[in-house]
């Protein structure tokens, strides 16, 4: 079995580390993508992707990962379900989500001119 993604895009915002209840420490990136095909107005679309990563590999993502900069994200997908209940009465639905998790990050560019060397970082 294989459960492998490889993501390319450009940062939307700053990581920020999170601590979960004392134990985990983890970031959310969210990555904007092109896709390689335009639509039927001519116009590039976009996705927007989010990612998880967690303890030293978030850190490394903190320290070094800004808003614009160009990364790439080696990791897995990870279904989780959620309980939620419906506006206005008792019924309870459950949803069920695709995550992405990060496991390797790739620093391809910087929107910053100064750093120009690529460096690669292991969870």
């Amino acid at each position: 079995m294989l459960n492998n993604v490889v993501l390319v895009g450009r940062l939307v915002d700053d990581p920020t580390i999170k601590d979960f209840d004392g134990d985990f420490k983890g970031a959310f990136l969210t990555l904007a993508i092109n896709r390689p095909f335009k639509n039927y107005e001519n116009k590039t679309e976009t996705d927007f992707i989010r990612v998880c990563i967690w303890e030293g590999l978030a850190e490394n993502a903190c320290s070094y990962c800004h808003k614009g900069d160009v990364i790439g994200i080696r990791g897995r997908l990870s279904m989780r379900k959620t309980e939620y209940r419906v506006a206005g009465s008792d019924e309870v639905k459950m949803i069920s989500t695709i995550d992405v998790i990060g496991e390797k990050i790739v620093f391809i560019s910087s929107s910053k001119k100064k750093n120009k060397e690529n460096t690669d970082y292991d969870e």
